[in-house]
């Protein structure tokens, strides 16, 4: 009966380390992860940048956005710098915001971290038929192996965060007259 429980506990032991092994690999063979998110709203490209760039709307269509600061530069000069604080599940989360390229009614580009990540992200208006196209462009890396590789695991959640945002910024703006 002990060489059983013996044997048990070294099989389960063994597949832990694998399991764990596993996961941390998840984080070396993606050390980066780049996401994507595109949506059209029926509103005019000038329109939708500037209820997009107005720093008393974000929490309308970012609603665990608590609190924006600039805490270095002008706003909306490249190299300005923003605190911006969130709530996920109940927790305050502060992230650093460099604004890295600015051309108004094109492009809004930032660079966003904290000890958890590192986001590159390119915002991208255009115009097509009356209506705006926004991209957006991701590059995530997770502060450790650890981040990295939860990240990893979290990429749809993280997409599916994305896009809410922006669905609740096109259902705002094309309520507007």
């Amino acid at each position: 009966m002990l060489r059983i429980v013996k044997k048990i506990l070294l099989v389960g032991g063994v597949l832990l380390g694998l399991l764990v092994l596993a996961f941390f690999a998840l984080g070396f063979i993606f050390p980066k992860l780049e996401n994507k998110t595109r949506i059209e709203i029926d509103k005019p490209r000038e329109l939708v940048w500037n209820y997009f760039v107005d720093e008393g709307k974000m929490s309308e269509w970012m609603p665990n956005l608590k609190q924006i600061e600039l805490v270095g530069g002008r706003r909306h000069e490249v190299g300005s710098r923003y605190r911006m604080t969130f709530e996920e599940n109940g927790r305050r989360v502060v992230m650093e915001e460099t604004l890295t390229e600015f051309r108004p009614n094109e492009l809004f580009a930032f660079h966003l971290e904290n000890e958890i990540i590192s986001d590159d992200v390119r915002v991208n208006f255009t115009e097509e038929n009356g209506k705006t196209v926004i991209v957006q462009e991701d590059s995530i890396v997770g502060g450790n192996a650890f981040w990295r590789s939860l990240f990893v695991l979290a990429r749809s959640g993280m997409q599916s965060s994305a896009r809410k945002y922006y669905e609740n910024l096109k259902r705002n703006v094309e309520r507007l007259d």
